[in-house]
């Protein structure tokens, strides 16, 4: 129930991002925000073990800051 919770912040947060960055997005950044999102709804709605969701969540996160250097850039930024 824990990661169930946690999949639908990281749902929401993409959520949120998607919607902030619909106009100024390149094509290839809004794909993979479509595709992150499909994935963790995906999630979710299996109701995956722990461990299997937890990994296909970063999996999914990873793809999406792999495409948004400048998020990376902040991620970096706050952490050391």
């Amino acid at each position: 129930m824990v990661t169930n919770n946690l999949l639908k912040k990281v749902l929401h947060s993409l959520e949120t991002v998607q919607a902030s960055t619909r106009d100024t997005a390149e094509p290839s950044v809004r794909e993979q925000l479509d595709e992150a999102i499909s994935d963790i709804q995906q999630l979710i709605e299996d109701g995956d073990s722990d461990e299997d969701a937890r990994s296909e969540a970063l999996a999914c996160l990873g793809r999406v800051f792999d495409k948004m250097p400048s998020i990376v850039s902040i991620v970096k930024l706050f952490s050391g």
